[in-house]
């Protein structure tokens, strides 16, 4: 999941949690330009589901 996420050009980190119950979250840092749609693109290419979620805090 973090190798798919690095590919994306502008990431400089990503971390991703556990999964639970087949859920992990990530977190990336990344540069003003990236865009959600273009991380979740990354995820299913490499064959993950995913969605953003809302920030908490």
């Amino acid at each position: 999941m973090q190798a798919a996420l690095k590919k994306v050009e502008g990431v400089s980190d990503a971390k991703c949690g556990k999964p639970t119950s087949g859920k992990a979250t990530a977190t990336v840092t990344a540069k003003d330009s990236v865009k959600t749609a273009d991380l979740i693109k990354a995820l299913e290419t490499a064959g993950y589901k995913a969605k953003e979620a809302e920030k908490k805090g």
